[in-house]
């Protein structure tokens, strides 16, 4: 989730709007900066400030606040007649408004920036209104010059997009509770925006580097600010804010947290890409908290951002976390601390986030080996910890275990998959992909198979490696021996295949029928991604390519100009498999379509997201069908059967779901009847 997924309006009215749930909670919740022009000092406008704040807090947000110094004739006097500086005139009127607060509410929220404060979350500048000649001058006067009425405010997320909102809030019509606010909102992708967008932004800049003609712009006097700080509390949840409103499980995830319940709380989720397993894992969590007892909790997930993933989701259930990865030198002496409060009864929950490589280290094992209390384990795509050397990170100490996956069972590997089934348990709930889009969940979409075979060349080189890979598997050993031989069979198949020559000329043909169409991803190889590029720059499509190379910040921009259309086409590689998200894609071209069915599923998924204003998907799938009959040996015909029947299966099963069925279904037919399967097989 980001800024980008919020739905927003464009304008917000506090006479018909929700502004504090419908805008400030569910920005605030995405956001890691805020910067905001409060108007001028009061309770009440900190506590405009500090609407919807908490979950922004729990992300670990920084926020810089300019508040205008509200100032009357007696504090001008004694500026001007030297009597008082202006540091100790702004100190007393902090202080004043600080043992005036009465109302709860409003307390609870002027804590929260005490807090943020207190925790170098929170840097506050007064400005000080002036007249021509530099001199302070009067709320009175100031308001009647229109000083301090605009108010602006300006966030981003970790992927580098912006809202900005800029408006009228009357902050001191008698008291907060009539306050009347009105406002409109741009952001960083919106069509036409960003001249807007630059200008709040501007100012804003202009006031906090002190080039406000109209302002004198000071840090908050140290006397303020340790007044502020000592009404900190220890414990930011204590102040029970309006945070993000806890995401409440649908009826389906409901049944599946049953379901692992009755399970003696072991089982495996096997769940499509994109209906909610995470959020369905967290209220497995919540019903073991609920016991009230000392638990610690490991979520273990295959990448690095997975797990800035993770952790925000756990901060909007309103927990904490603690992240264990690199170095264990970094980590470990926290997370042993941790264990020794848990294990003390200090605290009673202990959830720490981590990577499939990390969970597997001899040092991370040691230190869930110290906890006496339960343990509960959630294996993200738990199929990860099949292999050999991630097995050893599966530990007896884990009480309670959930493995997620949409591929529980591993590509090739019989073993590993049962491995891990007899330590997770067997799958506790089942929500398919046809679930998932006939509830609404997931977009609906049209398949368009191609199927292509090998060129000479192509042929030639596949039947001189599969035969290097028949005479070794003949000779094979042991199962183990014959295992390692199959993934040989499958790179060497992938490799001549992902990359076959005539797939260029079903790609032209489909760029045919995209003529004018936005929104469209292509996976590629690294060997077809140049050609691509060449083949859209040659159609005059503004495409751009996305891959490993790019960083987080230009991912970001490239998904906000592919979401608003300025780049139509991406050209993507695996980095797409791995958590990253482009909901508006509409369209999706599958070059490089491996026999692994976990990155068939994982890509279909990332295509099928909900978006606003996308209705349906179309997915157009280059599939190669090598033909060797009667020119490999015996066993090597029969594995090549069993992969091509597992694809056709699942080219048949997601043909069946789309929304043109029997066109689909009528292309891969002969190539089902060839291969012995079954129509429903």
């Amino acid at each position: 989730m980001g800024l980008r997924d919020v739905q927003l309006k464009s304008s917000y009215d506090s006479d018909q709007d929700n502004i504090v749930d419908d805008f400030y909670i569910k920005v605030l919740g995405e956001a890691i900066s805020y910067d905001r022009i409060a108007g001028f000092f009061s309770s009440s406008s900190l506590y405009v400030s500090a609407r919807g704040i908490a979950q922004f807090v729990r992300n670990g947000g920084k926020m810089r606040l300019i508040v205008g110094a509200n100032m009357n004739q007696a504090d001008i006097q004694a500026i001007i007649d030297g009597k008082e500086r202006s540091e100790e005139v702004i100190a007393k009127m902090f202080g004043e408004t600080f043992n005036s607060i009465s109302e709860d509410f409003i307390k609870r929220h002027v804590q929260a920036l005490a807090w943020m404060v207190a925790k170098g979350q929170l840097d506050i500048k007064v400005a000080i209104p002036v007249n021509e000649k530099g001199t302070p001058i009067t709320f009175d006067e100031a308001s009647f010059a229109g000083l301090f009425h605009q108010k602006v405010g300006i966030l981003r997320d970790s992927d580098g997009n912006i809202v900005t909102f800029s408006g009228s809030v009357n902050e001191t019509a008698a008291g907060w509770q009539e306050n009347i606010e009105e406002f409109k909102v741009f952001t960083s992708w919106g069509e036409g925006e960003g001249d807007h967008l630059k200008s709040d932004i501007r100012k804003f800049e202009a006031y906090w580097g002190g080039m406000a003609h109209r302002f004198k712009l000071i840090d908050i006097p140290q006397a303020a600010k340790e007044k502020l700080v000592r009404l900190a509390p220890e414990d930011f949840e204590k102040l029970k804010l309006p945070g993000h409103k806890k995401k409440k499980l649908y009826d389906y995830q409901q049944k599946a947290v049953q379901s692992w319940l009755d399970n003696n709380r072991r089982g495996i989720f096997e769940m499509a890409t994109g209906s909610g397993k995470t959020l369905t894992a967290l209220g497995c969590l919540e019903k073991v908290l609920k016991d009230n007892e000392p638990v610690m909790t490991i979520i273990s997930c295959p990448y690095i951002h997975l797990v800035k993933q993770w952790e925000k989701e756990v901060h909007g259930f309103g927990l904490e976390c603690e992240i264990a990865l690199g170095n264990s030198k970094e980590w470990q002496p926290r997370v042993n601390g941790k264990v020794l409060d848990l294990n003390s009864s200090r605290i009673k929950t202990l959830i720490v986030i981590t990577t499939h490589d990390t969970f597997g280290s001899t040092k991370f094992m040691e230190s869930v080996s110290r906890t006496r209390t339960k343990v509960f384990l959630i294996a993200d795509e738990m199929h990860g910890l099949g292999s050999d050397v991630r097995q050893g990170g599966l530990l007896e100490k884990y009480d309670y275990r959930l493995g997620l996956s949409a591929t529980p069972k591993r590509w090739m590997d019989e073993e590993g998959t049962e491995f891990l089934y007899q330590y997770f348990g067997k799958t506790v709930y089942e929500f398919t992909l046809k679930d998932a889009i006939a509830k609404g969940y997931l977009t609906p979409y049209e398949y368009k198979p191609f199927f292509i075979d090998l060129t000479d060349d192509e042929m030639e080189e596949y039947k001189k490696q599969t035969k290097k890979i028949a005479a070794a598997f003949s000779g094979a050993r042991n199962s183990a021996e014959k295992l390692n031989l199959a993934n040989l069979f499958s790179i060497l198949r992938q490799r001549i295949v992902v990359d076959a020559g005539k797939k260029y000329d079903v790609l032209s043909k489909i760029l045919e029928e995209l003529e004018g169409k936005s929104h469209c991803l292509i996976y590629c190889s690294p060997k077809q991604i140049g050609s691509v590029q060449d083949m859209l720059n040659e159609a005059g499509i503004i495409q751009h390519k996305f891959t490993a190379d790019e960083d987080l910040e230009e991912r970001g921009v490239l998904l906000d100009k592919f979401s608003n259309g300025t780049i139509r086409f991406l050209v993507a590689m695996k980095c797409l498999d791995e958590g990253v998200d482009v909901p508006e894609t509409k369209y999706a071209v599958l070059m490089a379509n491996s026999g692994n069915p976990k990155e068939f599923i994982q890509r279909r998924g990332r295509v099928l997201r909900k978006c606003a204003g996308k209705e349906k998907a179309t997915i157009y799938d280059i599939i190669v069908v090598p033909t060797m009959g009667g020119q490999i040996d015996e066993q090597n015909a029969q594995l090549e059967n069993k992969i091509m029947k597992g694809e056709i299966r699942r080219f048949l099963e997601f043909a069946q779901i789309s929304l043109k069925p029997a066109e689909a279904i009528e292309k891969i037919l002969p190539y089902a009847n060839k291969y012995g399967v079954v129509l429903g097989d």
